[in-house]
């Protein structure tokens, strides 16, 4: 048995080079691939809609405008939109030309996210109190998050897209990083929160949780702080509400307040469940074992706020994977830049981080592998299907394929017609009349329908059948199934022809 024992004692000696060589691995396998994926991949459904914004603002066409009536430049069928997050993002991908767009946000987005681990991992240091065993540890669970996060194919993905989580993460990292290191939240840490929350709006949970935390313990002395939050934001919202006649409110309000439901919650946490078991539990551990203070409360504050409301954002209708995103760029910021209480409070560090190690290497395994399904589905398979929808829909000038996905009706037609999900939910929820949506569907412009994996049985199912994530309300699915019939059916993907 003694032989035994020592045999796995000189094995396990190897155990943090095995994980290290597996969680590279992992990481290493899902850059490629979404390198490889930066000018394939189809525009996906945020994507096709901040495009389009961007290429109203490039072309100098108001942005805001009433989806009742749509916006009218392009010819029938009219496009009815909603402007969602605010016009920061497009604004600034309206300065990229309009064919390098795609690819050069994309990259610029990736770039940043990568930077932004890397430099979380290269940057985990001690606080003086601490000992040299301690600032090994922890940089070692920095760097192991770091590249646990980093071998994420889901965040790669998004951070790898033409929008703005990636830039609006890097903004909220830095602004933690500055309240940890000072112990408070200082004017110059509010205005960056405020700057996350301003290019997506839904990047307010450490912000909003840092801000609290150090309100409730230096109260008054966190005036400044809150006074410059605050008026940053009333700026903003001031601007907003000039750019738009009003109507900015409105329509971040109806793009993005779709509907909670228990279905689409359930899906979204069970998936995650494990995955985020790692960083959520190193980040819980760091604060158990930081020195007591102001920068603890913080860290506490933000991590709280950024998981209660990634659990409120997952539940909604049309929530993917990036929600997690800052709950998990929260976690990594708090291991690496949380101040320690000293060498003592460290004595099963090493255990934590071996453990810690094993279940990201597993989990950035699994990820590794669904992206190498992504890969051969979305950019091999769903490209070819877009492409051959271009070539044989679209052969006559003035003809528009219609989506239910923006993305991809982006890429057809340059141009969309109306944003499905959105409409569909105030048409159910009789805020938006159908009859406009309708009478578009009789131009003879629209010569097909492609209709995508995640909306393949629309057309064909009762009509009453109806489903929480529908991009059709069930009067268009029935024009629709009226007026076009099924060509082929490619990769999950169906393209109606007009009968």
């Amino acid at each position: 048995m003694g032989a035994r024992i020592d045999h796995l004692r000189r094995w396990s000696a190897y155990a943090p080079a095995v994980l290290g060589i597996a969680l590279g691995a992992a990481c290493c396998a899902a850059v490629v691939i979404e390198l490889g994926m930066l000018g394939t991949k189809p525009l996906e459904y945020v994507e096709g809609c901040l495009l389009f914004d961007a290429a109203r603002i490039r072309a100098h066409l108001p942005l805001y405008v009433d989806p009742l009536v749509g916006a009218l430049e392009y010819g029938p069928p009219a496009s009815r939109y909603y402007v969602p997050y605010t016009p920061a993002y497009a604004a600034v991908a309206s300065l990229v030309p309009a064919g390098a767009a795609p690819v050069v946000l994309r990259a610029a987005g990736l770039g940043a996210w990568l930077a932004l681990l890397v430099g979380l991992g290269a940057r985990a240091r001690p606080s003086g109190a601490e000992g040299d065993r301690v600032q090994g540890e922890r940089r070692a669970a920095a760097w192991i998050l770091a590249a646990y996060i980093a071998a994420s194919q889901d965040f790669l993905h998004y951070a790898a897209c033409a929008r703005p989580d990636a830039a609006a993460l890097v903004l909220a990292a830095l602004a933690l990083t500055r309240a940890l290191s000072r112990g408070r939240v200082d004017p110059l840490s509010a205005a960056i929160f405020v700057a996350a929350a301003i290019l997506k709006p839904n990047v307010v949970g450490l912000g909003t949780g840092a801000i609290l935390a150090d309100v409730a313990r230096r109260r008054a002395r966190a005036a400044p702080a809150v006074a410059t939050a605050l008026g940053i934001a009333a700026a903003w919202a001031a601007f907003s509400h000039w750019l738009s006649d009003g109507a900015w409110l409105v329509h971040l309000d109806r793009a993005l307040a779709l509907k909670v439901d228990a279905s689409v919650f359930w899906f979204n946490v069970s998936s995650y469940a494990l995955r985020a078991a790692p960083p959520v539990c190193a980040a819980a551990w760091a604060i158990r074992r930081a020195e007591p203070g102001d920068a603890k409360g913080i860290a506490r504050g933000a991590i709280a706020a950024s998981a209660a409301l990634t659990l409120i954002a997952v539940g909604k209708v049309g929530a993917a994977a990036n929600h997690w995103m800052e709950l998990f760029t929260g976690s990594l910021v708090v291991v690496s830049r949380l101040p320690h209480g000293g060498a003592d409070r460290a004595r099963d560090a090493s255990r934590w981080v071996h453990g810690l190690g094993a279940c990201a290497a597993i989990a950035a395994a699994v990820s590794a592998a669904e992206g190498l399904r992504v890969e051969r589905d979305i950019v091999v398979r769903e490209a070819a299907v877009i492409e051959r929808t271009r070539a044989t829909c679209l052969g006559v000038p003035g003809r528009f394929v219609v989506s239910d996905d923006p993305g991809v009706e982006f890429m057809l037609d340059g141009r969309l017609m109306i944003h499905g999900l959105e409409f569909t939910k105030l048409i159910r929820e009789h805020r938006f009349p159908v009859d406009g949506w309708l009478r578009d569907l009789e131009s003879d412009a629209i010569a097909c329908v492609l209709v995508t994996n995640l909306s393949r049985d629309v057309l064909e199912r009762p009509w009453s059948d109806e489903r929480p994530a529908d991009r059709f309300p069930a009067e268009v699915r029935r024009a629709l199934a009226e007026r076009f019939v099924l060509a082929e059916e490619q990769a999950e993907w169906r393209i109606y022809r007009r009968r």
